[in-house]
């Protein structure tokens, strides 16, 4: 079973790496949202470019209220690429644990014939 030994190694790599990247972002320190971030649609549009300066300066974010209520985020671009390659980086984590589940029915026997499958599924 030596390609079960590798694959399970795969998968602890790529958690090992996933945690290093949220360990590790950006700044190193997570970053919470205070009053003073919490911005009015009215004051924004009012205004933008030194809010967006503010943002991009400091790495942060600015929630954006209409009516009270949060309506929109301002973030540094930097910041929306890291949490895209957070999302990216957690499909593939979701995937590689499908896959090893997979080879765990399989090893362990849980197969349908190509009939059986036909049956259950209608096709």
């Amino acid at each position: 079973m030596p390609g079960r030994v590798a694959e399970r190694c795969l998968l602890n790599v790529c958690i090992d790496r996933i945690l290093y990247i949220i360990q590790t972002a950006e700044s190193g320190v997570l970053m919470a949202i205070s009053s003073n971030d919490i911005i009015s649609l009215t004051k924004a549009r009012a205004k933008l470019t030194e809010l967006c300066a503010q943002v991009q300066r400091e790495h942060g974010e600015k929630i954006l209220t209409k009516n009270g209520e949060s309506c929109a985020a301002l973030i540094d671009a930097e910041r929306l690429d890291y949490y895209h390659r957070l999302e990216r980086e957690h499909v593939h984590l979701s995937l590689l644990n499908e896959a090893a589940k997979g080879i765990d029915d399989v090893n362990a026997g849980k197969v349908l014939s190509l009939a059986k499958l036909k049956a259950r599924y209608g096709r």
